[in-house]
């Protein structure tokens, strides 16, 4: 997925919500334009790291570029809780962006996907090092333990494991 497949298809939707060829063009034409500069930003908000998954399959965190807060935003039902879409119905950067880092591929997700079908850490480890080029393995308890079903010991969950052990 990329911008201009995003601003293609909204522009594609514009174009068929109008009656007559020059009103379609024109719809067509200015859908396309603006979604394509919002799409220039989105791609500056999933560079800059500023999306976080929300739980859900299409449920997303994503905050705003000038730190003026954090929108909800669910890919499947079209929504964003930013004032560009709750005012103008417009598809905001926000929505963009979301729909840009969802269709990332991602490490620990590979990771994942081969622990949870039964696959020897060691082997998934050695599988997401040949296909990302990692030099170290992802640490499934450092990043991403609780989708891999596993608990933090005990001892480890304090921020000093003497003080969780209870040796102080």
């Amino acid at each position: 997925m990329d911008i201009l497949t995003i601003a293609t298809r909204q522009a594609n939707t514009a174009a068929d919500a109008v009656q007559g060829n020059e009103e379609a063009y024109t719809a067509y034409r200015k859908s396309y334009t603006e979604t394509l500069k919002r799409g220039r930003r989105a791609e500056e908000i999933v560079d800059a790291g500023l999306i976080s998954p929300n739980g859900g399959a299409s449920s997303y965190y994503v905050r705003s570029q000038n730190g003026g807060g954090t929108y909800h935003v669910d890919i499947e039902a079209g929504t964003c809780t930013c004032p560009d879409h709750e005012h103008r119905g417009t598809y905001c950067k926000h929505l963009q962006a979301a729909e840009l880092y969802a269709d990332q591929d991602r490490p620990e997700d590979l990771y994942r996907d081969l622990i949870e079908g039964g696959d020897d850490p060691d082997l998934a480890a050695a599988v997401v090092d040949a296909a990302y080029g990692f030099t170290e393995a992802p640490d499934p308890f450092t990043t991403d333990w609780e989708a891999l079903g596993n608990e933090p010991l005990p001892m480890t969950a304090g921020a000093d494991s003497r003080d969780a052990a209870g040796y102080w």
